[in-house]
């Protein structure tokens, strides 16, 4: 298109030499949209312009590109591109920003333009477009045969790591991540991706690497000889993942790449694993920035490292004893010691986000007030230090990477003024003193108005004229103004240069002498000055490392500091944790709910599961009485336990837990063409295929999405097996409205029944939402209808037609039919399903292979029912 356009325009002799210009670097950049500054403004053409003109909402014009060719054009001023450009990058498009490179009042002809920066949504560097609460990751992922190599960076804070998953691990890894953008090798790949992760962030393709090239790469960009020199040795897919990483940051970083600084191989199986589902159900961090998420109750940072890494921590518990251990006491200190929780609050907050201010120095995008927000934030790191001089912890947690940088705080304190001005050379930035020739030539030039004024009087006594002034206008320099009415007092040797309608402006070779030394002064100051800062950022450099170190420490100070806040201010006690195979609760609470509702208000309750004893707990009870609330709070306590957190409850004992499954809520997935039975059985087939006897199953509703016996058949067989697999036997809570379920307990010895209590008095029913041991024989459904405020004459229906129906199953003993397919005729049916269910192979069926085995059990059931 672009050369066709070349060729025409060029047929017809009228392009103009800034539409080619245009047309060039548009070539060069044709996935991006493009804005070029022109004077005051970035103007984006033809579909660029159409593009910025929707996502923006600003006005789209045309303008004659030659030959009679109209061309559609949009613009913004130079000056609000940074209020723009946040939600180019949130729409998902890569931007290329083209200035100029030659000063236009130096150049003859066509000012001269270039690409100097290019920023998609994954390699954004200024912290005044990314949320200072989030990482922003951009991913890479490779696969060879059937592994999967992930490498992400946040290219803000120099963050880089890289794991190799296997298939199923997919989707809870790019979740964890949750990156903003992600690069694979092809079409095939992205669509794979797309289709486990559900992911809507900005895809890109890049050109896949030989595996010897990539491993050159690699270790060309780190300066080594071999990959064990970084921890990569043995890698497959991921080799290539990395590798990808770093050519894409080096084409949209106009070949920089100094923010890539390390990498660390990340090994998922140290972590809690929690997959899309169970973050989401268990509501662990904002979705929109509402306070309803485990997040927003435990952060109490005072800093962005600190809640960005407190994000991390809750996504990521430990299953590390020791580090779990090390963490709970490091937060018991901390809650018997408010007032230095509260001195250490007070400084933190003086400090900035010097972890990503610090990247912009290897970007080369770091400004003036960057630097003197740095200084300021290294000043604090010595009073943190000497509050722990006076308050010892026995842990180098903290002391031990704590760095003071008295030399950096001088450097910048001796060479940046404390207010400078955010542009380079204007004399704004560089403090007196720092450079003798740059103190001369600045007082040259500020010293102008000193002089202008003393030749101004000087004029006016050779003239006699009192109101002559000495002006300057960006045209004509400066000029001598007489009104009219004085014009016979001027003397010979004021050249006139511009007349008025009430005055005349005139030169005189003293005050073009005057002029030029001003003005060679102004580009003296605005080279010296640049050049001055350039080799201050070099100098300024050395000290990168150790500011980011200090940043993570802080970060993880900070995390620590928020969860004894948290545990402090909601009276939360200190769980036991272990590796026994037990996980106790003694009145405890769901953490996000309570926090919402009030600690009197909400309604404490005891939770056990044991592998020896307890593994499966079934849930029965009316919709609306706290059946979900209490298994999800089983797991919100688990993961709290995990973060080394305090938790809401009287007592605890938590055995270390490996995975947390959720299968809870109505889907349907109409773009993939599942059903939400397809939905739940797809995820419950997942749980069944991955879960460990560490781990543990929260399973709400299972079977709802089919018929009542297909439902009930299907869920009473996921709970055999899970208790009767060993390799599988996580613990689990089973919330459900089938209360016929309740009779599994007589024949598997580790499910117990709970319910929710209820309240009867004559028609009026209270839900208690206190969990006890047994089991319920009612739903409330139509109490539950009236609460939900459906027409007085549709309840008085429902409950005369609940009525005949209860009578009717009274009279035939219906409601025990469905067990007895399981107990009465147990020879006959359960022997065969147990036997049917003891010969899958965990290990290797695949999710439509065990919905395929679940339909096989229900056609098998039928029958049986039917014979």
């Amino acid at each position: 298109m672009l050369k066709i356009l070349l060729e025409k325009n060029n047929k017809n002799n009228k392009i103009s030499p800034g539409r080619k210009q245009y047309l060039l670097l548009k070539k060069n950049n044709p996935d991006s949209l493009l804005l070029v500054r022109m004077g005051d403004f970035y103007e984006a053409f033809g579909n660029d312009a159409k593009k910025l003109s929707e996502v923006l909402g600003i006005a789209l014009t045309s303008r004659d590109s030659g030959g009679g060719v109209k061309t559609d054009l949009s613009g913004i001023p130079y000056h609000s591109l940074d209020k723009h450009l946040p939600k180019l990058v949130n729409a998902g498009i890569k931007i290329a920003i083209a200035e100029q490179t030659s000063d236009p009042k130096k150049t003859k002809g066509l000012v001269s333009r270039e690409v100097t920066k290019i920023i998609t949504a994954g390699t954004v560097t200024d912290p005044e477009l990314l949320d200072k609460f989030s990482n922003n990751y951009l991913l890479s992922i490779s696969k060879f045969n059937e592994i999967y190599g992930i490498a992400y960076l946040d290219i803000s804070t120099s963050e880089f790591k890289v794991l190799e998953i296997r298939k199923d691990q997919l989707n809870s890894e790019i979740s964890k991540i949750s990156p903003r953008e992600i690069i694979t090798e092809d079409i095939e790949l992205q669509n794979e991706v797309i289709e486990f992760s559900k992911i809507d962030v900005r895809f890109s393709i890049i050109q896949r690497q030989d595996t010897e090239k990539a491993k050159y790469n690699i270790l060309k960009h780190f300066d080594k000889e071999f990959l064990s020199d970084i921890g990569l040795d043995g890698l497959t897919a991921g080799i290539n993942a990395v590798a990808n990483i770093i050519s894409y940051v080096a084409e949209n970083q106009m070949g920089n790449t100094s923010q890539i600084t390390s990498i660390e191989l990340h090994k998922a199986n140290n972590y809690l694993q929690l997959d899309t589902k169970a973050i989401n159900d268990l509501d662990l961090l904002d979705k929109t920035h509402s306070k309803n998420s485990l997040f927003s109750i435990l952060n109490y940072t005072s800093t962005s490292m600190g809640a960005r890494n407190l994000k991390s921590w809750i996504i990521r518990p430990l299953i590390d004893l020791e580090s779990i251990l090390n963490r709970q006491n490091i937060i018991e200190f901390f809650i018997d010691k408010k007032e230095v929780v509260y001195t250490l609050e007070i400084l933190l907050k003086k400090i900035p986000d010097i972890e990503r201010l610090s990247n912009k120095i290897r970007a080369k995008t770091v400004n003036p007030r960057d630097l003197i927000s740095i200084k300021n934030g290294i000043k604090i790191l010595p009073e943190i230090l000497e509050v722990f001089k006076y308050n010892v912890i026995d842990s180098n947690f903290i002391l031990g990477k704590i760095t003071r940088l008295d030399d950096l705080v001088t450097l910048i304190e001796n060479s940046i003024i404390d207010d400078p001005s955010v542009l380079v050379g204007e004399g704004k930035v560089i403090k007196e003193g720092y450079n003798k020739e740059f103190d001369d030539i600045r007082n040259i030039s500020n010293d102008a108005r000193i002089s202008i004024a003393k030749l101004e009087s000087r004029y006016k006594d050779r003239t006699g004229i009192k109101n002559l002034r000495i002006g300057y206008n960006r045209v004509f320099g400066y000029f001598i103004e007489v009104s009219n009415s004085n014009k016979k007092n001027v003397p010979e040797d004021f050249q006139v240069r511009q007349t008025l309608t009430n005055s005349e402006r005139y030169i005189t070779t003293e005050i073009k002498d005057f002029e030029s030394k001003i003005l060679n002064a102004r580009d003296l100051i605005s080279d010296i000055e640049k050049e001055l800062y350039l080799n201050l950022c070099d100098e300024i450099s050395f000290y990168i490392e150790k500011i980011i170190d200090n940043a993570k420490t802080i970060g993880n100070l900070d995390s620590i500091l928020s969860l004894a806040n948290a545990s402090f201010k909601n009276r939360w006690s200190k769980p036991l944790v272990n590796y026994g195979m037990k996980i106790s609760f003694l009145e405890s609470s769901h953490p996000i709910i309570e926090s919402t509702i009030g600690k009197n208000r909400f309604i404490k309750n005891d939770i056990t599961l044991s592998n020896e004893e307890e593994q499966i707990s079934i849930i029965t009870g009316p919709n609306m009485s706290g059946k979900s609330t209490y298994i999800r709070q089983a797991a919100l306590l688990v993961i709290l336990s995990q973060i080394g957190c305090f938790i809401p409850a009287k007592k605890s004992i938590v055995g270390i837990i490996d995975k947390i499954f959720t299968r809870a809520g109505l889907s349907d997935d109409i773009s993939g063409g599942n059903s939400t039975f397809m939905i739940e059985m797809l995820e419950t087939a997942s749980i069944l295929n991955q879960s460990t006897n560490r781990s543990l199953a929260i399973l709400d509703e299972i079977g709802r999405g089919t018929s009542t016996y297909d439902g009930l058949a299907i869920a009473t067989a996921i709970v055999e097996f899970i208790h009767n697999t060993p390799s599988v036997s996580c613990k689990t809570l089973f919330a459900t409205h089938y209360h016929e379920m309740t009779e599994i307990s007589s024949y598997l010895p580790r499910v117990n029944n709970l319910k929710v209590k209820v309240s009867e008095d004559m028609d009026d029913v209270i839900f208690l939402h206190k969990i006890v041991k047994g089991a319920a024989n009612k739903s409330y459904g139509v109490h539950v209808a009236k609460l939900a405020g459906i027409p007085e004459n549709v309840i008085i229906r429902a409950s005369k037609i609940l009525q005949s129906f209860e009578n009717e199953t009274k009279n035939e003993n219906e409601h025990q039919l469905p067990m007895d397919i399981f107990v009465t005729n147990k020879n006959q049916i359960s022997d065969e399903l147990i036997n049917q269910i003891k010969n899958i192979d965990i290990e290797n069926i695949t999710p439509v292979e065990a919905i395929n085995k679940l339909y096989d059990i229900k056609k098998y059931i039928n029958r049986q029912e039917e014979s």
